[in-house]
């Protein structure tokens, strides 16, 4: 290559920016995904693993490698030919040969299911598949399903249902002709592509109404994920390779081009998984088959392979181009001529170009010359020059006959490329406008400007410079500059170019701006125009026909390019940029208010093709592309629903639940609710109208626009506007009887215990014709009779028994219905699958046992009827292997009995016929029996005796002899028999025998042996084992020397000690002792003693022979290799170790410090001393802690070994150190917290409590109590001021004792009259000291005119004083308390007695009272805010003098409802009284009461105190939460507490609630992130917190602290209890402690509602942290889980020892502890029914 010079610096700078931009194309957004270099996405694609070993095998899932079914059974089917058997599954077939390998798998198993695989992929990269298809028995089809992994994987609700993938097949089949697809009787179908929603639990769908189909055509809100479908029809009698496993796969087209249809597959950008499904779509079985859908359909050498397009084009030069590169082991080789073109290359594979250079190619008489390959990809782009790197070219220099030479490239292929092949002509400058125009000069369009001198009659003569100019490209380019390739040089659009004619040094230089210049040294260049392509954005809204156009109202875009710099976001209606190619564009949609994103779209051939549902969608620039993607979005319409007020007397909390609406895009469907249709919800509601009970039955739903029209059903096609639907009901009287289905009776009869849904019951009149409800149908195949006997077979439906006649009614019949209830109860037969066995002796002559053809059934029914006694024995029952009573063949034994014929095997293939015994417990399984009625032969089988060897010898023949040399046992199966053999040891004279010693040929372990001590050794066949047949086993006896003596030598210089020689000598009453080696007393200094030599140490060698301290040495019979003889004396020499040093350390455990017990010595967490543990000085150390710390002790592992500061180690009992960590142990200073109650007059008892240093720690509540004094908290000093509050978080730092600060309580004492039209009182009221008042002020009373004073009243009605002026005494406790006193007065001249009575009936008193007390029917508490209505029936039935009054405070009392009406007698009949409206939260009593005239009184006050009461029971909980299910959602600690005074935070709080919440609520919201930094993903209720913190539940401190560890307080629980409720606080004040606070209207509406309450003292002290008893006592009021009395709960609950009866929270902890069913009692409450197993929640943490 030529070299290039650049001269000139003013606009280098800005040349370099467009170098860099042409040059260093930008890596991969984050949006796009690397490569995946692999050959195969599916593992396990040609089903080898696990090798099944058979021709056909059935196994669970989790033992297949990679794959996975739906089956309910979990089953994955395999076969393959095996051990040359031909596998069943090619029964029919002509070609029995195997598709690959050894083994394939056969869809479903027994069970129609979808077999699948979740396989790695790229996002935003082609897939291409390919597999080998069968059918089994004919013609059998499949659904091949390729789309995204399922958060929920796919799943049957019952083992005859259909799964999602078959439910997508089914829509498909049903829809064929409405989608324009074909499905093939033979070969593969085109791609169908399918949008479906998202899957859900059991075969379900989730999103949308649930009432329109799961599927759709095209993608919407509802429709997102999206699927490829293919139909494969195969015939039995061969395998066929579809895809890229078809013959015809490679075609003249490129890659795919020889198919009639596509196998490729885009993976959508950001799709890392993908699954890969089969299921059967039709299938051929065999005559009679009752499934014929479980059989057929095999597959096999599964292929899904990564693809990428390589895009090749060249400058003018060449004359042919090539391209080649290997598919499936073939070699795929295209022609390009001159202008190139694209070709697939598999990801990873090598792609050869084959380039001709082509002199003449310009005919311009300049020289032509290829220089080299520009390789463009998604990170940048590289030039390879001709012949660089070497390995990646192949030239041929010489030219062929028509002057070309020809080059070959070869690239490895991992990305989609571009390759542009550059050419020069020398001398000249080239310019290729790549893609666009480019006029040199006039008239010249090739882009060649030549050098070349010319020459005519006036001489020779060079060209003069050139000035170029832009390219013009096609609509959409922006023309960026001319690059010189070769020199990755970037000019601008104009520059003048000039030529040096030097031969020997040809080169040419550009100017720009007139000023600077580069000089190129080459004979010829060649400028590639660089080109970035318009990328636009568009907003686009669905009209009403269903049709796009543009449309600015709908939304915004923006659209921006990660590879420019000068690329502006556009926010508005539309926007473009420009990108060069393989440049990351991006753009991004917003919707407006009532405006739908649907997703992004590009043109396609036939219709518009959507490419994401993602807001933001993006994508890299493939070629000279300009694109423009399409923001689709429609109009959306809200639909809601509406009652139609029928004349229910129904309270509103009582009427029915209106679905939810939902919002609907213009020109789509919407599925009208079902709720009411399909059993969701009841379609009947209980009401009595005129004193007639009954029910309401729905109609239906109509438009609230057309109210006369027709109910509505199915869906509202091509919504253009809002609707509201309303709902219609029709009053129905009470029928008169019900008849009612039962699934089946257990107790007498054997039933299945799974069925299709039992009939709902109903009412019918007396004589009505009635039809039965059809058969009851199961999915189950097994009858469980015991613990232990499940029998496999057949159920059937046989009919309806009548609870009263006892006949048995068949299905679908009619029936008169009697005059009374009538139910029917569901009659089953079971009759199971059963087999016979039989016994063959297999050649040898005998009688064989009798087989097994009877059960005895009647052992297990227990008199239950419904299940068939079959003959033969059932599946799942086991049977006892009869003994064998014929006789062997000779030299053989019986083995056992097998399913095998044995007869002419070779004794190898024997052993590997697995057997059963005599007396064996085999079952169906056992016996592989898979077919009813099938008889099973069970095969004697015979095997070969074998032996063992023994022999018997000595270890010296001159020291003694043995009576017995050798003899044998015989081996047959398991057993060992032959005689004892006994052989005798005989010593010699001067010699004795010691022991038999034994040698097993080969090594055994299995044998046995008695001790060997004895002369006489009895071998017997018990010693042995079958396994230790052939082996030889050989028994010495071991002779000594009756008499030699043992001199000890010291061995050392230093060594001291003395030893005598020690003599042994054998006797039969020689002492056990003697026989040992006399203990050493030689010493050593720094020295151990190792044992004693043969040998001294200057000859001692590795194998010298050693003994250790008292060593049995009267055994030994050699030394120093000979034998010693009776009398001689031998030597043994003393053997030393240097003992090694050792290294004692001491280590601080904890802050603080240890420093070793020497001069100068520095203070460490660790330090140590080494030396001899026997002359070594050990000095020790001494502990420090550090501030706030103390010392705990010395400690050697877990034992403490010193209490002191300073630690000197001690030797052991031989005088010696030992290695050794001494700890000194450090740990923080505890404080104690004394608790003073400060008062003399304060009651109660407060234990101490223990704080440690440093850690904070919430205050003991206190317990303390002072009549007429508030508790304000505590103080450091005795009359000091408040320092901490009330079970404050604080640090201890010293012993404390803390003081408590009391409050004097103000009391008001509250002065009322009676009647206010009667008189007056003044003052109203009057605040006095709860304690140290002593006399109150008191009130004056003043009757109005006409009326007298009669007396002041206590609130009990006592009479306390006849003066008009009144002041209240203390009460006896000398504690004042609120209270009110009611001055009473009666009109002038009032007969009535002064005590206000009932008027019995006297007409003649202008007004007469009547008060209605409303209360809580939980905890009684007064309830304002119901409206009640008082009225007369008149005599012929009319509502008269009716009047209405609303509960509220009157007078001291809360939740009245006070009446006065003029008259009790006039205007005819009787009084009423009745709830019009309940108080928020509350349920309707809508019972009308009637009562008389004595129930009226002529003064307020008495009807006050003798009101009415009516109790309320609370409405229905929040509907998000779970109030059917009575599960444990507290569960107790590890140590078998519930803690109830312990705190709760706010993460346990988080999880109770989560835990609360409805399944479809928590599951269709999950979430496992959130923004929380004290929240990782791995923290325990990570999934909970981020939950709950989406529904808006709970909120964190702050958007990034949620504080989880952190006790919460009464506020924080409340306002979390209030989020759940949609209704709005009503303002009035309830507490008088909340005013301003944050959660004051949260404190304030779950009040309302009942669910929290405050103190006796008016507060509700919302900062005090809750204890665990308080929030399980808030959490079931808001549950409305409450038991009344501990009568209504059950033995075997869990019970805790810090929760008793008595304790006021015990109820409320137990119910929120226990998991059990319940049914609702009187006043709200409950009683429990049965206990439950509790949940298992550990599958939401962490």
């Amino acid at each position: 290559m030529g070299k290039q010079k650049i001269v000139g610096k003013r606009w280098m700078s800005a040349l370099l920016a467009l170098i860099l931009t042409v040059t260093l194309l930008p890596a991969p957004s984050a949006a796009a995904d690397d490569s995946l270099n692999v050959e195969n996405a599916i593992q396990n694609p040609g089903f080898e693993t696990p090798p099944i070993r058979t021709t056909s095998s059935q196994m669970p899932q989790e033992n297949v490698q990679d794959w996975e079914t739906t089956a309910k059974e979990g089953m994955i089917e395999f076969g393959g030919n095996w051990n040359g058997h031909t596998a069943p599954h090619y029964s029919t077939s002509r070609d029995k040969n195997n598709a690959e390998g050894y083994q394939f798998a056969e869809l479903n198993a027994d069970e129609e299911s979808t077999l699948y695989q979740n396989v790695t992929t790229v996002g935003g990269n082609v897939y291409e598949w390919g597999l080998q298809h069968r059918g089994r028995i004919g013609v059998d089809k499949m659904a091949l399903i390729i789309g995204p992994k399922q958060e929920t994987a796919p799943s049957k609700p019952r083992k005859n249902g259909r799964d999602q993938y078959m439910q997508l097949t089914d829509w498909v089949q049903a829809n064929q002709a409405a989608l324009g697809f074909t499905i093939p009787d033979d070969g593969c179908s085109q791609r169908l592509t399918v949008y479906s929603k998202p899957f859900g639990e059991n075969g379900a769908f989730l999103g949308g109404s649930g009432s329109e189909s799961p599927f759709s055509t095209k993608i919407s809100n509802i429709y997102t994920e999206r699927w490829d479908v293919w139909i494969i029809a195969t015939d039995n009698q061969r395998w066929v390779g579809y895809g890229i496993k078809d013959n015809a796969y490679q075609g003249d087209k490129g890659v795919g081009g020889g198919l009639s249809y596509e196998c490729s597959y885009l993976v959508p950008d950001g799709q890392t998984q993908t699954t890969f499904a089969f299921c059967s779509y039709s299938s051929t079985a065999p005559a009679g088959s009752l499934v014929p859908k479980t059989f057929g359909n095999l597959i096999d050498d599964l292929q899904f392979s990564l693809y990428h397009t390589v895009t090749i084009s060249a400058t003018p030069g060449s004359s042919k181009i090539t391209a080649s590169t290997e598919i499936n082991g073939k070699t795929q080789e295209l022609d390009f001529s001159q202008n190139g073109g694209s070709i697939v290359v598999r990801n990873d594979n090598d792609l050869t170009l084959t380039v001709w250079e082509n002199k003449n190619a310009l005919k311009n008489g300049l020289d032509t010359e290829f220089a080299g390959a520009l390789v463009i990809g998604p990170n940048g782009s590289k030039f390879y020059p001709v012949g660089e790197p070497e390995n990646m070219w192949t030239k041929v220099e010489t030219e062929d006959q028509h002057g070309q030479k020809h080059y070959g490239f070869t690239l490895n292929v991992s990305d989609p490329v571009s390759i542009r092949l550059i050419f020069v002509q020398s001398p000249a400058v080239t310019y290729f406008a790549n893609g666009g125009t480019y006029e040199a000069e006039s008239g010249n369009t090739s882009g060649v400007v030549s050098f070349k001198e010319t020459a005519d009659g006036s001489g020779v003569h060079k060209r003069d410079s050139y000035t170029s100019h832009a390219a013009t490209g096609q609509d959409g380019w922006q023309f960026d500059g001319w690059l010189s390739v070769q020199d990755n040089l970037l000019l601008p659009e104009k520059h003048t170019v000039s030529y040096n004619y030097d031969s020997a040094n040809p080169a040419f230089t550009f100017k720009i701006d007139g000023e600077n210049d580069a000089t190129i040294s080459h004979g010829g260049v060649t400028l590639v125009a660089q080109w970035s392509y318009r990328q636009c954005a568009q907003v686009q809204l669905r009209g009403e026909d269903g049709k796009f156009a543009d449309n600015d109202k709908a939304g915004t875009v923006t659209i921006t390019s990660a590879a420019e710099t000068n690329d502006a976001a556009v926010a508005n209606s539309s926007g473009e940029c420009y990108a060069k190619t393989g440049a990351a564009v991006t753009a991004t949609a917003t919707a407006n208010d009532g405006y739908y994103f649907l997703g992004w779209a590009v043109k396609g051939a036939d219709e518009d093709e959507y490419v994401s549902t993602q807001t933001t969608y993006t994508y890299r620039v493939s070629g000279q592309e300009t694109r423009t993607v399409y923001a689709r979005f429609a109009k959306k319409y809200a639909v809601t629903y509406e009652w139609a007020n029928p004349q229910w007397t129904l309270a509103e909390g009582d009427q029915p639940a209106r679905p939810t609406g939902n919002f609907v895009l213009r020109g789509d469907s919407y599925a009208i609710s079902t709720m009411y249709s399909t059993g969701e919800h009841p379609s009947t509601i209980q009401d009595t109208v005129d004193g007639v009970p009954g029910h309401w039955v729905f109609n239906g739903w109509k438009d609230q626009n057309t109210p006369d029209g027709n109910y509505l059903t199915g869906s509202i096609l091509n919504v253009n506007r809002d609707y509201v639907l309303v709902g219609y009901w029709t009053w129905v009287p009470n029928s008169a009887y019900r008849l009612s289905y039962s699934g089946g009776d257990n107790t007498t009869c054997w039933i299945p215990t799974e069925t299709s849904e039992v009939p709902n019951s109903s009412s019918h009149y007396q004589n009505a014709n009635v039809t039965v409800a059809d058969a009851l149908t199961t999915s189950r195949n097994k009858v469980m009779l015991s613990d232990t006997l499940q029998l496999e077979g057949t159920w059937e439906f046989t009919g309806w028994k009548r609870s009263d006649t006892g006949k048995i009614a068949s299905a679908e019949q009619n029936i008169t219905m009697p005059g009374h209830d009538l139910t029917l109860t569901a009659q089953w037969e079971f009759t199971p699958k059963t087999y016979t066995v039989q016994y063959d002796l297999a050649g040898v002559e005998g009688t064989a046992p009798e087989g097994h053809t009877t059960f005895e059934y009647s052992r297990y029914t227990n008199g239950k009827t419904g299940v068939v006694a079959k003959a033969g024995i059932p599946f799942g029952a086991d049977i006892t292997l009869k003994n064998f009573e014929g006789t062997p063949p000779e030299n053989t034994y019986f083995a056992g009995w097998s399913l095998t014929n044995t007869s002419g095997m070779t004794e190898d293939e024997k052993e590997k016929v697995p057997t059963q015994g005599a007396g064996a417990v085999v079952d169906s399984d056992m016996l592989e029996v898979t077919d009813d009625d099938k008889e099973v032969t069970l095969y004697a089988v015979y095997r070969s005796i074998d032996k063992i060897t023994v022999e018997f010898n000595v270890n010296d023949p001159n020291m003694g002899s043995v009576s017995v040399k050798s003899g044998v046992f015989t081996v047959a199966g398991d057993s060992v028999t032959g005689n004892d053999l006994t052989s005798v040891a005989t010593a010699n004279p001067g010699y004795h025998f010691t022991e038999w010693t034994v040698e097993m040929v080969p090594d055994s372990i299995n044998a046995s042996f008695g001790p060997l001590t004895k002369a006489s050794l009895t071998i017997a066949s018990s010693n042995f084992e079958a396994a230790d047949a052939e082996n030889r086993f050989v028994f010495e006896a071991q002779f000594v020397p009756n008499s030699f003596t043992v001199k000890f030598d010291k061995d050392a210089g230093d060594a001291t000690g003395t030893m005598n020689d020690q003599p042994f000598t054998f006797s039969a009453a020689s002492e056990e002792e003697s026989l040992y080696l006399n203990p050493n007393q030689f010493q050593c200094p720094g020295y151990a003693f190792k044992g004693w030599s043969e040998y001294p140490a200057v000859e001692r060698s590795q194998d010298s022979r050693t003994y250790p301290d008292r060593f049995k040495f009267a055994a030994v019979h050699t030394y120093q290799g000979k034998l010693i003889k009776h009398g001689d004396t031998v030597t043994l020499y003393a053997v030393w170790e240097e003992r090694p040093d050792i290294t004692i350390r001491y280590e601080a455990f904890g802050p603080g410090m240890v420093t070793l017990n020497k001069n100068d010595a520095q203070a460490s967490k660790v330090v140590q001393e080494t030396g001899n543990p026997e002359t070594g000085t050990f000095v020790g150390a001494t502990a420090a802690p550090t501030e706030d710390w103390e010392f705990d002790g010395w400690y050697l592992n877990t034992t403490k070994v010193g209490n002191a500061l300073k630690f000197e180690p001690k030797p052991n009992t031989d005088g010696l150190y030992q290695a050794a960590t001494y700890v000194a142990s450090f740990v923080q200073k505890k404080y104690q917290v004394t608790f003073d109650a400060n008062a003399a007059d304060a009651t109660g008892e407060m234990e101490p409590q223990t704080f440690i240093h440093g850690e904070g720690e919430a205050l003991t509540a206190n317990a303390f109590v002072r009549p007429g004094y508030s508790f304000l908290g505590w103080a450091t000093t005795e009359g000091g001021p408040v320092t901490y509050n009330n079970q404050q978080v604080v640090n201890i730092v010293e012993n404390t004792k803390l003081y408590a600060v009391w409050q004097q309580e103000s009391v008001t004492l509250f002065y009322d009259t009676a009647d206010a039209t009667m008189g007056t009182v003044s003052p109203e009221s009057e605040p006095v000291k709860a304690v140290t008042t002593e006399t109150a002020s008191g009130a004056t009373a003043a009757a109005k005119s006409g009326y007298r004073f009669i007396g002041w009243y206590s609130e009990t009605d006592d009479k306390l004083s006849d003066s008009a002026s009144f002041a209240p005494r203390k009460p006896e406790d000398r504690i004042w308390k609120t209270a009110h006193y009611i001055a009473h007065f009666e009109r002038v001249g009032d007969p009535k007695p002064i005590d206000p009575v009932k008027p019995g009936g006297d007409d003649s008193k202008d007004s007469y009272y009547f008060a209605i007390e409303k209360i809580d029917a939980q905890d009684s508490h007064a309830l304002n805010g119901a409206t009640f209505a008082l009225y007369q029936y008149s005599s012929n039935g009319k509502t008269v003098n009716r009047t209405t009054a609303k509960t509220s405070r009157n007078g001291s009392e809360s939740g009245i409802a006070l009446f006065s009406v003029d008259s009790i007698t006039g205007n005819g009949g009787d009084w009423y009284y009745v709830e019009v409206t309940a108080p928020e939260g509350y349920v309707l009593d809508s019972t009308e009461h009637k009562i008389t005239k004595n129930d009226f009184y002529t003064s307020q006050s008495a009807a006050i105190r003798k009101a009415e009461t009516v109790r309320n029971y609370r409405s229905s909980t929040p509907n998000v939460l779970n109030d059917t299910d009575h599960f444990a959602y507290v569960i107790g600690y590890k140590d078998g507490l519930v803690k109830p005074y312990g705190l709760i935070t706010r993460a346990e709080t988080t999880t109770i609630f989560f835990r609360l919440l409805k399944d479809s609520v928590r599951d269709g919201n999950l979430l496992t992130s959130n923004t929380y930094t004290d929240v990782p993903d791995n923290y325990w209720a990570n999934t909970a917190i981020s939950t709950m913190t989406g529904l808006g539940f709970v909120q964190g401190r702050s958007t990034t602290t949620f504080d989880p560890q952190s006790p919460i307080t009464r506020a924080q629980f409340a306002a979390i209890c209030a989020r759940f409720d949609t209704g709005t606080s009503s303002g009035t004040q309830t507490f008088s402690d909340i005013s301003g606070h944050w959660a004051e209207k949260y404190i304030q509406r779950a009040a309302e509602l009942g669910w929290i309450k405050g103190f006796e003292d008016g507060t509700f002290r919302p900062d005090t942290y809750i204890t665990r008893a308080q929030a399980m006592t808030m959490i079931n009021r808001v549950l409305n889980r409450i038991p009344e009395e501990e009568s209504d709960l059950l033995t075997g609950m869990n019970v805790w020892p810090d929760c008793n009866p008595g304790d006021w929270f015990y109820l409320a902890v137990q119910e929120a502890t226990n998991s059990h069913d319940f049914k609702h009692k009187a006043g709200n409450y409950e009683i429990w029914t049965g206990m439950n197993k509790n949940p298992d929640w550990t599958r939401y943490e962490n």
